[in-house]
């Protein structure tokens, strides 16, 4: 087997490398060292001019606020890795790609994982958004995001078998009395589905959260908390 066949290539910049700010403290851009970093790479292995496995990887860090031309080494703008593995006699064994990107006021993330074998595929998907306040500090930093709202889903396939979830939340609160309200919830099992809807925190005290979230049935309703007591056997504290 050959070695790993490297290659670089830059991502909106004239070169394949940005320098990016190692800051000492939380605001002085004079405190501080620099390295150089790259915003793609793609690694690639070969047997016999055959293509076995490869990943790419692209960033965009963040433009400091403090040095003109530079960039920091923290919570990359956006991220994306990508890549697939071969199988010896041809097609796709394993093929999967992750995205993330964070802006003013949302962060998003998506992606997919896929694996085929023989007569058998699984695969795994994801869509998460958020909108929200992003908080940054010293030359730009991300330091904080407090979330208005968020859009789930998710979904598991294998083997003729399926899980998706799906739900809006919103109205959350931090503290001792943490809580955020559910709406539109979607819980499908194969064929079998629960609606889902309420404001998921723990009112009363009991350490089982869920009673302010209703679970629909096609046989009828319930809470999340007497589901979870229920089917899950988990015990209330008081």
């Amino acid at each position: 087997m050959s070695a790993p066949c490297w290659d670089a290539s830059s991502l909106g910049a004239p070169s394949p490398t940005v320098q990016l700010h190692m800051l000492t403290n939380d605001g002085s851009p004079y405190q501080g060292y620099f390295i150089e970093a790259p915003t793609k790479m793609t690694a690639k292995v070969s047997l016999d001019a055959q293509v076995l496995a490869q990943g790419t990887l692209a960033v965009a860090w963040h433009p400091s606020s403090c040095l003109a031309g530079k960039y920091l080494y923290d919570a990359p703008d956006a991220l994306e890795l990508s890549g697939f593995v071969n199988r010896p006699g041809g097609g796709r064994a394993i093929e999967a790609s992750a995205r993330y990107s964070i802006g003013a006021s949302k962060v998003h993330t998506s992606g997919s994982l896929s694996a085929k074998g023989a007569g058998n595929e699984a695969s795994v998907q994801w869509d998460v958004s958020s909108v929200g306040a992003v908080e940054r500090s010293g030359c730009g930093r991300l330091s904080n995001f407090m979330p208005a709202n968020l859009d789930f889903s998710a979904g598991v396939s294998a083997d003729g078998q399926s899980l998706a979830l799906s739900f809006l939340a919103d109205q959350f609160k931090s503290g001792p009395e943490a809580s955020f309200r559910l709406q539109n919830g979607v819980l499908k099992v194969n064929k079998k589905q629960v609606t889902f809807s309420g404001v998921l925190d723990d009112a009363n005290g009991n350490c089982v959260p869920g009673e302010n979230v209703t679970l629909t049935f096609s046989s009828g309703s319930t809470s999340l908390e007497a589901f979870l007591i229920g089917q899950f056997g988990l015990r209330t504290c008081r």
